[in-house]
């Protein structure tokens, strides 16, 4: 399905691909004038990862149209114990990153991860389109679609989704819902990376701060 002329889609992994952790570490948030981040809250972000953590598998819950552009229509996360710790550890770090700038005068952190009122949620999730908030009525319309054309397969008892992530023929592989293996649908990715990302501006203009690369 090609995206509809309002949704923007996000840079992720195709078929096949490892892809990098998302809804774990927090993003920065800037405006387009601003100075590059603090490197210090970087250099806070990059040590909160777990020495030696490893990749981590994570199977897909649902799709669902959100409420926000951030999540506007987006693969929800089966919830785990390995996702859960990290995102604890990355909390962590943003916390200790909110003392240090108050202890230097109550002044934010160039690049302080989730402050401000699009501090994410506690959910991992993966986003696969982005609609203007001006056509946020279209999200739905939009997840129906790709319902529609078996690109979202939900199972039969509702806790799980895969996702058809090519066409006829395509490649691809993981996690077959029903076909096995190369058929390009996927029921959940391997997380091989952490990317810590400055989501300021427009969503082409994202800028990938740092990545962690994760133990096999």
């Amino acid at each position: 399905m090609a995206a509809p002329p309002t949704a923007t889609a996000p840079p992720t992994a195709a078929a096949g691909q490892d892809a990098p952790s998302h809804g774990t570490a927090p993003s920065t948030h800037r405006d387009d004038s601003g100075p590059d981040p603090d490197p210090v809250v970087l250099l806070t972000l990059r040590e909160a990862a777990p020495l030696g953590q490893r990749a981590i598998r994570v199977r897909f819950a649902r799709v669902l149209a959100g409420d926000h552009y951030f999540r506007s229509i987006y693969v929800a996360i089966a919830p785990s114990p390995e996702l859960a710790q990290l995102r604890a550890a990355f909390a962590l770090a943003k916390a200790q990153v909110q003392v240090q700038a108050q202890a230097q005068g109550g002044q934010q952190k160039r690049g302080a991860p989730g402050i401000g009122p699009d501090d994410p949620p506690a959910f991992p999730h993966l986003s696969l389109y982005y609609v203007a908030d001006e056509e946020a009525h279209a999200r739905a319309r939009v997840l129906q679609e790709l319902e529609r054309e078996d690109v979202v397969r939900h199972s039969a008892d509702g806790l799980s989704v895969a996702l058809r992530c090519a066409g006829e023929g395509g490649g691809g592989g993981g996690g077959g819902h029903g076909g096995g293996e190369g058929d390009g649908v996927l029921e959940g990715l391997t997380c091989t990376q952490i990317w810590i990302v400055d989501c300021g501006g427009p969503v082409e203009g994202w800028k990938v701060l740092d990545k962690i690369l994760l133990a096999k």
